[in-house]
């Protein structure tokens, strides 16, 4: 698995829970996110889309504790996800 197969994953992780928040509230933005977690806007847009390949330690916490994630969650999640992102990957090399 490439490296920046990681910041895809995770991505996709914060992008699923925020969505999963923003259908009960409304305010749960991208720019809402990023303000609450001290996080740069346009940045937090390249991570959610997975285009951050290394994302920082920090940065994850900072987004797991205002989606109210623990790191276990997340690294269960990032297990999950990345068996599917293979799969994925395996379907369009075939």
């Amino acid at each position: 698995m490439e490296d920046k197969s990681i910041g895809i994953i995770i991505g996709r992780i914060i992008r699923k829970k925020r969505k999963d928040y923003q259908k009960k509230d409304k305010k749960w933005t991208q720019e809402y996110v990023a303000e609450q977690a001290d996080v740069d806007y346009p940045h937090y847009g390249k991570f959610e889309r997975g285009k951050i390949e290394q994302p920082q330690f920090l940065t994850i916490a900072k987004l797991a504790d205002v989606l109210n994630m623990s790191l276990d969650e997340i690294w269960e999640e990032y297990e999950i996800e990345k068996q599917k992102y293979l799969e994925e990957e395996d379907r369009k090399k075939q």
